[in-house]
């Protein structure tokens, strides 16, 4: 994504947000956070999750296209940068800002406040938020991971889907940086990072349905339900070549690769890679490992380097209870996938020359 097309999203999104409302667009940028909130046991873990967040990405793209044509919804490819994620350009003040003690500081989300939820005084006409621990996100799943353990280790979708669930959960809960993060909460679209997220969980989505015509028609319910509140059947969602939608490819660095802090001018477009996606109307179609376990301090995992290029990855924070509880994802199933990760990191860590010893928690 170049320069000029990431400008071109921004003012998009901040006259959406701020109006005043475009002819033919039937919801404001509020909106959609209301609409994320009235569905959200629906259409999180249930089997509407990518469907319904794949027709909500549509939508949201069609009203920015209402007021820039040649606007689309790009993909932060988080896992190109997996292990050093506050550093990607996404959080330039040039774009969506960094994190703060209270308010995001800057970007085109800085000065925003909440419309919703409008049921909590203490929310409502307030500042959005993403509160990091000491400037550090912590590590989230890199490519390699998603392309040689997750991608293929499913052949239907009622056993991918939850997978990439929990995956997903992971961005939302790290790059919030806590329940007072909007990320973190169900009302995460305050947040304008949620459509690049959720724009790379589809393109994921859509890299599993790359492997034959069954993965791409796959679906574990009926696929002639509506997905509301958009009057979508669901089965004119399942393949996005069908409705002119292409993942480009991205342009971040590898996961070993440096990755420069921002310059003073914020002018670098690392992360944002391309999604295009038809307009309305128109044609056819790097640190110490650290982890948190589940009711213990925060540990140091030591890892002794051995001659090599390669840095070790950092394990991914586990899930807190209370996000499996408002996802409706059994948390049992979030320690399994956890698990699993884990297993492949220590391996791929030991494999490319580093030994891992156990932590200890520090005292």
């Amino acid at each position: 994504m170049n320069d000029t097309e990431k400008q071109k999203f921004l003012r998009a999104l901040t006259a959406l947000k701020l109006g005043p409302q475009i002819d033919g667009n039937q919801y404001s940028y509020d909106d959609f956070v209301s609409i994320h909130l009235q569905y959200k046991t629906k259409v999180h873990g249930t089997p509407l999750f990518l469907p319904w967040h794949r027709a909500l990405l549509s939508i949201f793209e069609q009203h920015l296209q209402r007021i820039d044509p040649d606007v689309f919804v790009p993909y932060w490819d988080w896992g190109s940068e997996s292990q050093t994620p506050e550093l990607s350009s996404i959080f330039y003040s040039s774009a969506f800002g960094g994190h703060g003690p209270a308010c995001i500081p800057d970007g085109i989300a800085q000065g925003w406040v909440r419309k919703f939820p409008d049921n909590d005084p203490n929310l409502a006409g307030s500042c959005l938020c993403r509160l990091w621990t000491n400037g550090k996100i912590g590590p989230l799943m890199s490519n390699d991971q998603l392309q040689s353990q997750v991608i293929p280790a499913y052949n239907d979708f009622a056993s991918f889907a939850p997978h990439l669930e929990i995956i997903h959960g992971a961005v939302h809960v790290l790059v919030g940086g806590g329940p007072a993060g909007d990320l973190w909460q169900m009302y995460s679209p305050n947040d304008p990072i949620f459509y690049l997220h959720h724009s790379n969980v589809d393109r994921i989505w859509e890299l599993w349905q790359s492997q034959s015509s069954q993965h791409l028609t796959d679906f574990s319910e009926d696929k002639s339900q509506i997905l509301e509140p958009f009057s979508i059947v669901l089965s004119d969602v399942l393949d996005n070549a069908q409705n002119c939608i292409q993942y480009g490819p991205t342009g971040a660095p590898s996961p070993g690769q440096q990755i420069q802090p921002p310059s003073p001018s914020g002018s670098s477009v690392v992360s944002l890679a391309v999604r295009r996606a038809r307009p309305p109307g128109s044609g056819d179609s790097n640190n110490p490992v650290r982890r948190r376990l589940l009711g213990s301090p925060l540990v140091d995992c030591d890892l002794d380097k051995r001659d090599s290029s390669m840095q070790p990855y950092g394990f991914l924070a586990p899930l807190p209870p209370s996000w499996a509880d408002m996802n409706n994802i059994s948390l049992q199933k979030v320690r399994e996938v956890e698990l699993l990760h884990e297993t492949w990191i220590r391996q791929r860590n030991n494999r490319i020359g580093h030994h891992y010893h156990r932590c200890r928690a520090r005292s």
